[in-house]
């Protein structure tokens, strides 16, 4: 090879480098994505209320979930792009980045966290065992040797596993089957969301699907994060700064007291800070 061939060949290399360079660099900075495309893509749940769910009259997702994407895309300067995925898929949709962010009630835990990067908390609640009123039950202990039915891919299902290992735990792909499944005496207990089975408690009372609750102790206490891919700081600090600027002018207040809270047919207290989850 002569010189000049040389020469073009090394400047060849270099620039095919360059390019490789700052397209890894595009990339690795989702937040600087979502601002030139000027929409957050963000994953959320459809058939999950209060947290995401289509309003019956509009057909458009409505709930906790889905007012905090919009908040979070409003405190970055951009428009909300809603994306409904199963339960299953949360984490792998945003860990191959089809969607920015996810809020689809998605519990801390260690395993989890390795897999994506979570925001501050944004909600809180206890994991709890819901059963039929004609079969009362007092201790976990009493589970043994029976069927606890819980969503798939949820930290109900991890938690009632890890509590009750003598039981066996039967998974359906959303929580009305798991409802269904207590209903039709499939399963001797469900475990979910303390907020899902105080609205069926509610609703069922005086009918022989009427249910109660163990509740003392809860099987898990779960902090929700809005999962993030890992690696993508930015996008991590300017939606914890959006979550803790939302608190501080009492947003955060209003979509809970609308969906949970005093607003609502639930009643709920706020019980959590937006912080840290976990270490």
């Amino acid at each position: 090879m002569d010189a000049k061939a040389y020469k073009k060949t090394i400047l060849s290399l270099s620039l095919g480098l360059l390019f490789l360079l700052d397209n890894q660099n595009a990339h690795a900075d989702q937040l600087e994505q979502v601002k030139k495309r000027g929409t957050l893509i963000c994953g959320v749940l459809g058939s999950v209320p209060p947290f995401g769910y289509q309003d019956p009259k509009t057909r458009e997702p409505i709930g906790y979930d889905i007012e905090m994407c919009k908040t979070i895309a409003q405190h970055l300067g951009v428009k909300p792009e809603l994306k409904v995925v199963a339960v299953p898929a949360r984490i792998p949709e945003v860990s191959q980045g089809r969607v920015d962010i996810v809020a689809g009630s998605l519990g801390w835990t260690p395993a989890r966290a390795e897999q994506i990067d979570f925001s501050f908390a944004y909600y809180k609640t206890l994991t709890v065992l819901g059963y039929s009123a004609s079969t009362p039950y007092t201790s976990w202990a009493q589970f043994a040797g029976k069927r606890i039915a819980a969503g798939s891919a949820t930290t109900s299902a991890a938690a009632a596993k890890e509590k009750i290992p003598q039981a066996t735990l039967v998974t359906f792909d959303d929580i009305s089957q798991v409802l269904l499944a207590l209903k039709q005496r499939k399963v001797d207990a469900v475990a979910l969301n303390e907020i899902f089975l105080q609205q069926y408690k509610k609703r069922t009372q005086g009918t022989p699907d009427a249910i109660d609750l163990l509740t003392d102790p809860p099987l898990f206490a779960e902090t929700y994060g809005l999962g993030i891919k890992k690696g993508e700081t930015a996008l991590v600090n300017a939606v914890n700064d959006a979550l803790l600027d939302a608190d501080k002018k009492g947003e955060l207040d209003k979509i809970f007291d609308k969906f949970v809270g005093k607003d609502s047919e639930f009643n709920m207290t706020r019980r959590f800070k937006v912080e840290k989850i976990g270490e």
